[in-house]
């Protein structure tokens, strides 16, 4: 499994960029880690100071949008040992991805993806299901003033120093995810033993005249 954060010039996926993306394997412990330049005449400048923006920094390290992207679809490719079927019927190889709060990361992604100069989504084998931790947070700490990455690492004596670099929430969520272990072992071997025999309520699909649809802001473009 590959845990992946992603910092970015802002909350929404079709007008703001990745600035630093990270992934660590937790089976072979391989990092990635890359900062990204991007158009700061349209990042969010709050954004910017909570992800650790620094103008020498970047002129130092960082690489190109489409460099970033090549270099990341690599690792990925690299560290991607579980097989799939095409709707063709061909297998090929995906790798089973982890993020806290995963939807904002695998949006993001996602439209990174897409290549402006071949006007076409790069293919990116990640498995289309995520792993959220944040879930799993959600129902072991309720009681927390609200469920932030720092916030629970803080709760469970989770160095946070640093947070908001993209290694450093990576590594973050890993420490996490070790912690949180034996309480999802539990809740795994719980919904063995009392799920199956639970008789399954059939559900019946609406009646395609009565769906009206909608235009949801937060949806990707593409």
């Amino acid at each position: 499994m590959i845990i992946i954060d992603t910092e970015t010039t802002g909350t929404q996926p079709w007008k703001h960029q990745i600035i630093q993306i990270a992934a660590y394997d937790v089976d072979t412990r391989d990092e990635f880690h890359r900062k990204l330049f991007f158009d700061e005449s349209n990042a969010d400048v709050d954004a910017l100071k909570i992800n650790r923006y620094n103008v020498e920094t970047w002129r130092n390290e960082a690489v190109t949008q489409e460099e970033g992207r090549e270099s990341f679809l690599n690792f990925v490719r690299h560290h991607a040992p579980t097989e799939m079927t095409s709707k063709a019927g061909k297998p090929y190889m995906v790798a089973k991805a982890c993020a806290y709060n995963a939807r904002f990361d695998k949006d993001f992604i996602a439209r990174w993806m897409w290549d402006n100069v071949a006007k076409k989504r790069a293919f990116c084998p990640l498995h289309p299901l995520w792993f959220d931790p944040l879930q799993i947070c959600l129902a072991l700490f309720p009681n927390l003033p609200d469920h932030k990455l720092s916030t629970v690492c803080k709760h469970l004596g989770i160095d946070g120093t640093g947070a908001h670099d993209a290694m450093t929430d990576v590594l973050m969520v890993a420490n996490l995810m070790y912690r949180i272990e034996p309480a999802m072992i539990v809740a795994r071997d719980w919904c063995a033993a009392n799920l199956a025999a639970v008789t399954p309520v059939p559900v019946h699909a609406p009646d395609p005249q009565k769906i009206e649809t909608e235009n949801i802001d937060n949806e990707i473009p593409f």
